[in-house]
């Protein structure tokens, strides 16, 4: 009985300790890349806003120069949806961009955000569009679009020193409950031991 109450009550809180880590990491996790991603729509929207203010022709010229500036791959599109600049690609093997939903959003409010799966280049892809000139009558659209797995690495370098840590912390909660454990099992001890001397007449 005492082994068995001891082993329930080492196990119960085992069990408390290890959920408690799992959901800590998870909800770490999710901040983590929701502050993440955050950062670097902020970031990516105001490179973006930057080269909208230059004239179209130095957009096209300094394409590849801005997009190594700004790490992500630049894509300059005209009203129609044509592509006219890419950093990475040739235009004419691109297809219409209008319909995209960044750019659809940039038509609207000047700037567009988008998180998407890239067939094209096998990767969830951040994409940021900016509206170039007047809304009534726009000259075109910068587009920026990096991938996310910038944020995948960052969140697996910080996972592991996360999961060290909280490893680490169930070790001690384990030490605690078996310390816990066995000061409440003594004075059952204690009252068995006393209960068997009555039984055999020791007293």
């Amino acid at each position: 009985m005492k082994v068995r109450l001891f082993n329930k009550l080492f196990i119960a809180f085992a069990v408390i300790g290890v959920l408690t880590a799992v959901i800590a990491e998870f909800l770490i996790e999710r901040h983590l890349r929701s502050s993440l991603v955050r950062q670097i729509e902020m970031e990516m929207t105001s490179e973006a806003s930057i080269i909208a203010l230059m004239p179209i022709e130095k957009i096209m010229e300094r394409g590849t120069e801005l997009s190594e500036r700004t790490r992500s791959r630049l894509t300059l599109i005209d009203p129609t949806g044509r592509v006219i600049k890419d950093s990475e690609s040739h235009t004419g093997d691109l297809d219409n961009h209008l319909h995209r939903p960044e750019i659809q959003e940039a038509r609207l409010k000047g700037n567009g955000v988008s998180v998407r799966y890239s067939q094209s280049l096998q990767a969830d892809m951040f994409y940021i569009a900016v509206l170039i000139g007047d809304p009534r009558q726009p000259k075109g659209y910068i587009r920026l679009s990096r991938s996310l797995q910038e944020v995948n690495n960052a969140i697996n370098s910080l996972r592991k020193s996360i999961m060290q840590g909280l490893l680490l912390v169930v070790f001690f909660s384990l030490l605690i409950a078996l310390l816990f454990s066995a000061r409440m099992i003594s004075p059952i001890r204690k009252l068995t031991a006393f209960t068997e001397r009555v039984r055999t007449g020791k007293l």
